[in-house]
């Protein structure tokens, strides 16, 4: 398949060793959501490294045809299991110890989340039918053939033309290539225009018990 390609003013193609300046730049204006948020810089700077480094990690870059500068990304992980311990073990008393607390604070927020519900049920009348059989976010068993997206982001700036679409689309090409046949997604509750986009690039979308909704592509 083609290294690159070009879409309006930009360059899309997936970031290499040499683009780490560059990147750790653009991850730093756009920093990747969930497990990543609120990471130190130091953290962020061996994710990126690590990324780069590891074939299981892709990361897809668009950038200003002719200034380079970097405006839009997408990550996506293959056997993540693997991934993250590898990395984990890599840098064990820092970014090892970030995701712990991470995972406990997610812990914590989802058992409150239990608790607001409860509390709900129990003080409404029960005047709406109890939806049966709608199941809780999971994502598939871990290996090389399915890869979860971590983030996909595009600067303000250059958002509404098209490039998060042209992202998926070239990130599709390479893992389709490195013998990958499903891409996952985990999209939070009332985030539309990521429903919205999952659904322009082919997606098909579910809406899970909590609101969220999960995205599979199939390649």
């Amino acid at each position: 398949m083609n290294n690159s390609k070009v879409y309006k003013n930009f360059l899309i193609r997936r970031g290499t060793k040499k683009d780490e300046r560059e990147l750790e730049q653009l991850l730093n204006k756009l920093l990747p959501s969930s497990i990543l948020s609120g990471c130190s810089q130091k953290n962020l700077s061996n994710f990126l490294k690590y990324l780069l480094e590891n074939p299981l990690g892709i990361i897809v870059v668009a950038f200003e045809k002719y200034s380079k500068i970097g405006v839009g990304y997408v990550i996506a992980i293959r056997n993540p299991s693997w991934f993250w311990s590898k990395l984990i073990i890599s840098h064990p008393f820092s970014i090892g110890f970030f995701l712990l607390i991470k995972k406990r604070n997610s812990i914590i927020k989802k058992f409150l989340l239990l608790l607001r519900n409860l509390k709900k049920d129990i003080s409404k009348p029960l005047k709406q039918p109890i939806i049966k059989n709608t199941p809780n976010f999971s994502w598939s068993p871990s290996n090389s053939k399915i890869a979860r997206i971590i983030f996909i982001g595009v600067l303000p700036d250059f958002r509404g033309q098209g490039l998060g679409q042209v992202l998926y689309s070239f990130l599709a090409k390479v893992l389709k290539a490195e013998g990958c046949t499903k891409i996952e997604a985990h999209i939070d509750p009332d985030n539309e225009a990521s429903v919205k986009l999952h659904q322009k690039s082919g997606w098909q979308i579910q809406k899970l018990k909590d609101g969220d909704y999960k995205a599979v592509l199939e390649l």
